[in-house]
């Protein structure tokens, strides 16, 4: 899998460097050896591989896992916007993230409330309805970048 990633990178003319692999846990538990060996490959070509929905209920790593980064599992973003304390696993989820270069995600932000709460625990990368609805690749240059928690640069 990662040499055909990586020859499909080269003949598309993009940098390894510049993609971000996201990896179920899932995936790793199938065959542990040989998805950390490709994970392995693409991290020694320079990509970066980010563990996605982690924290889904049940979720155990196969021993070390080369990761640059993690994104939060929608289960632990919906915890995170409801009354009270944060659930314990998704403060430890946001804290084993911080160390990694890419740190951590947030998947399924939907509302300005959860947004919020999320940059308030450290969060600065968010996807979700609340930041662009699916559509097709054509509407790509029509789209609008609205409740960003951050000013995009202009190219």
């Amino acid at each position: 899998m990662a040499a055909q990633m990586l020859q499909s990178l080269e003949r598309g003319g993009f940098q390894p460097a510049r993609v971000d692999v996201e990896v179920r846990l899932g995936t790793l538990h199938a065959a542990p050896a040989s998805a950390l060996a490709e994970l392995a490959a693409l991290r020694a070509a320079g990509a970066s591989v980010v563990l996605d929905e982690f924290g889904q209920e049940g979720d155990t790593l196969p021993g070390p896992v080369p990761a640059d980064g993690l994104k939060l599992a929608r289960r632990l973003v919906a915890a995170a916007t409801q009354d009270g304390e944060p659930p314990p696993q998704l403060l430890a989820a946001i804290q084993a993230g911080r160390d990694l270069p890419r740190g951590v995600a947030a998947s399924g932000v939907e509302d300005p409330g959860q947004r919020e709460k999320l940059l308030g625990m450290g969060i600065r990368l968010m996807q979700g309805f609340l930041f662009c609805r699916p559509g097709p690749a054509s509407g790509l240059g029509g789209i609008e970048l609205k409740n960003l928690p951050f000013r995009p640069r202009r190219a």
